[in-house]
């Protein structure tokens, strides 16, 4: 009679954390640190384009479907931080950018250009740039000044496409409508 007692307590006790713990998996990763990660493989687009001296056309048309993408993320983190949920507003911004960062995907070729090479120089340059529209107070509502530590998710990414699977990955833990 005590063992099943102790069977039922302790199972209680490890619903009753999961059903706690599990709003904050829905929540990760950021969206602060989503929507930085695609301006880092943005980054890493224009230092590989600078470097390599070609694929210039290709990286434009990369960098404008990219940059739109990040609008719908952040539009999607705004809405979040206002409503402290993910709203069906929330939501279908954040498959919209999906969609976008699979458009991205199309326009490369042979999985797109490796940009691991870059992608240092690009988490600097992110860093750097977040740091100070947090000194001038311009970032937007619900983010955060981002540290590049979330980028140890893509260490096995090397192309454009890698990144964009991760990225697309990371949203895709989001509960989206």
């Amino acid at each position: 009679m005590r063992g099943k007692r102790l069977v039922i307590s302790i199972t209680l006790a490890l619903v009753l954390i999961l059903t706690i713990s599990l709003p904050a998996f829905a929540e990760s990763p950021s969206l602060a640190d989503v929507e930085s990660e695609i301006d880092t493989v943005q980054w890493g687009l224009v230092y590989h384009a600078l470097d390599s001296g070609e694929g210039y056309s290709e990286t434009i048309r990369l960098l404008i479907v990219l940059e739109i993408a990040d609008k719908f993320v952040e539009g999607a983190m705004a809405e979040y931080a206002r409503s402290g949920e993910v709203t069906d507003r929330a939501g279908r911004s954040l498959n919209f950018a999906v969609k976008l960062l699979e458009r991205a995907k199309s326009i490369t070729e042979d999985g797109g250009f490796v940009i691991s090479s870059a992608i240092n120089d690009a988490i600097d340059t992110e860093v750097r740039r977040e740091e100070r529209l947090n000194e001038c107070d311009l970032l937007r509502e619900g983010d955060i000044p981002w540290t590049g530590a979330s980028m140890a998710a893509y260490s096995h990414c090397t192309t454009v496409d890698s990144y964009i699977d991760m990225i697309i990955d990371r949203i895709n833990l989001w509960p989206l409508s």
